[in-house]
């Protein structure tokens, strides 16, 4: 018997080999490889026998070293980085923090001007001002300015927040320079062209119109609305209203911004690859000559809210959730309790493991998730906490809420989630400095509410020696239900059917912008 292969490898020397032979065929060809073979297999047999006769245990001890677990040790705490910073001649204020290790450059100028500030009847106009603001300047029109950040692979563009307006800039470092000429036409020649504007206005409008359809921003605004009261400063979205938007015009815009946009009391805040004499050449270069128009307006601090506890309903017939908001008062930015109250909220609802997301999700299945958060402000704030649930389970999901703010004001904190709370902070903490824009968004709010470059290094140390008693203090403080506004947003019928027999304020009607509407018979019809 033969093989025959076109092409004679190690591969086909076997293959002819193994090729099916009798056992004459096999001593008759390889004398040699029989008796081989007959040794291997005996081999085989021998260590299979010792594999079966059970396992066997060495007499041999571990070295020492390996008896114990070695301890883990305490973990090193982080340290946050602290900026360079000097000052342009104009007033305006550089945080740099220089990080070779990328070749980009992250920035943000921040302002202490945003909705806070907008006029009674005007809402929205901080953030109509920073829209336009990327619409072209006097050298370049909307489109050109657009294809210029585009062909250096840059970002640029404006935006307002409740306390502040924004200009956040990214690029390479070899584009840096073109990137800063660009920002500089944006903050001190820009277009405001009335076409732009009208567009703009048209787009804002569309946006504040599809933002009805979206049931958690609908119970944001009106949450807020409801909680501040009728004309209190942080009352109103940043974006404006429907209503308000009408009231806006390109002279309004013109006007917000050669009051408010100036150097003297902003940051520019520098992540990258770039050091100061460097930035400091390109930054008085381009920004030298930005000045303000008039005096420098005061930015009043506004008050806590004093009406508190109502249920507010906002109607969505057929919904199939329902969204469940719950805001209560909080502190503002400058509050000595910033450490408490971020372990507070870790442990309520600020993590995948808090108590409300493990109860309402993993517990009983009602939503995808609950969180909370303190929003703190310039003077003021709120201790918000939300879900989405499904409509069916509307009331028995409202109930484990209250029950949970209720085991916060029995002060039930336990020393391991003090503990599990602590660790994720500090884990937190690291993380939000693994990227340019975490140390741009950061130290930003740091530089604006003037809560001085060691602030988060400080808030870090008072982590470390929260303690068990006062922390359940400022739960008690922080989940005082009687205080509480109660947004659900989603089918009426269903919900005042679901929440009759529950301890909460009466439910007042509003629409989905925050407004209040009479109080009917019946719900609105399907």
């Amino acid at each position: 018997m033969s093989c025959t292969l076109r092409r004679r490898t190690p591969l086909s020397t076997d293959l002819c080999q193994a090729a099916p032979m009798g056992s004459a065929d096999v001593r008759e060809h390889h004398p040699m490889k029989s008796a081989f073979l007959r040794r291997v297999a005996l081999a085989v047999a021998l260590s299979l026998l010792a594999a079966c006769s059970g396992p066997q245990v060495s007499d041999t001890k571990l070295p020492g070293k390996l008896d114990v677990r070695p301890d883990n040790g305490v973990a090193p705490l982080f340290t946050p980085p602290k900026p360079e910073r000097f000052e342009l001649a104009n007033g305006l204020q550089v945080w740099l923090f220089s990080r070779t290790t990328l070749p980009l450059v992250t920035a943000s100028l921040t302002l202490p001007a945003g909705a806070v500030v907008d006029p009674d009847g005007k809402a929205g106009l901080a953030s109509l001002t920073a829209s336009m603001l990327s619409e072209g300047t006097e050298r370049l029109t909307s489109l050109e300015f657009a294809d210029e950040v585009e062909v250096l692979g840059a970002t640029l563009s404006a935006s307002s927040g409740q306390d502040s307006s924004q200009v956040f800039l990214q690029t390479l470092p070899r584009n840096l320079e073109a990137t800063l000429a660009l920002a500089s036409e944006l903050l001190m020649t820009p277009r405001f062209d009335p076409k732009e504007f009208e567009r703009i206005h048209q787009l804002t409008s569309n946006s504040l119109q599809q933002r009805q359809d979206e049931p958690k921003a609908v119970a944001s605004i009106t949450g807020t609305r409801a909680f501040f009261g009728e004309g209190h400063p942080y009352a109103h979205p940043v974006d404006g209203t429907l209503e308000s938007l009408e009231n806006l015009s390109l002279e309004d815009v013109k006007t917000f911004y050669s009051t408010y946009w100036r150097p003297e009391g902003a940051t520019l805040v520098v992540v990258g690859d770039v050091d100061r004499k460097g930035l400091e050449g390109l930054l008085n270069e381009k920004l030298g000559t930005w000045q303000g128009k008039g005096p420098v307006p005061e930015i009043a601090n506004p008050v806590a809210p004093t009406s508190l506890g109502r249920t507010v309903i906002v109607d969505v017939p057929g919904a199939p959730q329902t969204v469940i908001r719950f805001l209560m008062p909080g502190p503002g930015i400058r509050t000595p309790d910033a450490a408490t109250l971020e372990l507070l909220n870790t442990l309520f609802g600020g993590s995948f493991t808090s108590r409300i997301n493990q109860n309402l999700r993993e517990d009983k299945g009602y939503t995808y998730g609950a969180r909370s958060s303190f929003v703190m402000l310039r003077s003021t704030g709120y201790f918000v906490g939300s879900s989405s649930v499904r409509t069916e389970v509307t009331g028995a999901a409202l109930a484990e809420f209250l029950k949970e703010y209720r085991r916060l004001e029995a002060g039930d904190i336990t020393a391991d989630e003090l503990e599990r709370s602590r660790a994720t902070q500090n884990a937190d903490m690291v993380q939000l400095f693994e990227t340019q824009s975490g140390v741009v968004s950061a130290f930003s709010d740091v530089a604006l509410y003037g809560l001085g470059e060691d602030h988060l290094e400080k808030l870090l140390a008072a982590l470390q020696v929260v303690q068990l008693p006062g922390l359940n203090d400022q739960a008690r403080r922080a989940s005082d239900l009687s205080n509480a506004t109660l947004i659900l947003v989603g089918d009426r019928a269903e919900i005042e059917r679901q929440i009759a027999e529950l301890p909460i304020a009466p439910a007042e009607l509003r629409d989905k912008e925050g407004a209040h509407l009479p109080r009917e018979t019946e719900p609105t019809n399907r």
